[in-house]
């Protein structure tokens, strides 16, 4: 079994006046992909992703020839990442990843997607092709769909700002050591100084206050 995993495009956003359905919501995938009819659309996307691989290996039930895979695979496409425009479209997997990134943003069939495997998929997904108990479901699949994406932004959102909290705390740490470290080297430097306006020589001072003889050269190469 080959299960897709899609992450959220933050991109997406809602559109009332949508032509085509989205199919990130249960709705829309499963009415692209998820029934005997549509068959040909998965086949190709599957084909589309398992090419990368180099090769489709297909395994049958000895008795019911049913055909099958041997084991569980994950595949996660992560749509925002893909960013390649409709001239940019090369392989049949670039045109998937396009076609379900922008599905529900598009007015009309690209020119870029003109195979028949698509051109079917255009006339499946159109919203107003749909009957009155689908477009019921779909608008209950796309409420569902965007309850998730507004928990996902709010948590992406809270955990974004405890984030930004954290550097904001750690910033403010190194900012008040630096101060601290600033302020103690300026009463050094006041001191050998004032030790300096006495007449001690470098020795002197080193052995009085501890500070490095190196520090105390340096102080009185910069006040001589």
């Amino acid at each position: 079994m080959l299960l897709q995993n899609f992450q959220i495009d933050n991109d997406m956003t809602l559109d009332t006046n949508a032509r085509y359905i989205n199919p990130f919501t249960d709705f829309g995938f499963k009415k692209l992909f998820g029934t005997e009819a549509n068959k040909e659309l998965l086949m190709s996307f599957l084909q589309a992703l398992l090419q990368r691989e180099g090769k489709i290996i297909k395994l049958s039930d000895t008795e019911t020839h049913e055909v099958f895979y041997n084991k569980l695979t994950f595949v996660y496409l992560e749509m925002p990442k893909f960013t390649k425009t409709e001239v940019e479209l090369e392989t049949l997997f670039d045109k998937w990843m396009y076609v379900l990134k922008n599905l529900a943003k598009l007015r009309d069939h690209p020119e870029a997607l003109q195979e028949r495997v698509f051109s079917k998929l255009f006339r499946i997904a159109e919203i107003e092709k749909l009957n009155k108990e689908e477009r019921t479901a779909y608008e209950e699949s796309l409420k569902s769909y965007w309850d998730f994406y507004n928990v996902i932004n709010s948590a992406v959102g809270k955990v974004t700002r405890e984030k930004d909290e954290i550097i904001r705390e750690k910033d403010d740490a190194l900012k008040e050591k630096d101060d601290a470290l600033k302020e103690k080297d300026e009463i050094i430097v006041r001191t050998v100084e004032k030790f300096f306006d006495m007449g001690l020589s470098p020795d002197q001072i080193a052995e009085i206050t501890g500070i490095d003889m190196n520090r105390i050269n340096q102080i009185n190469k910069r006040k001589g």
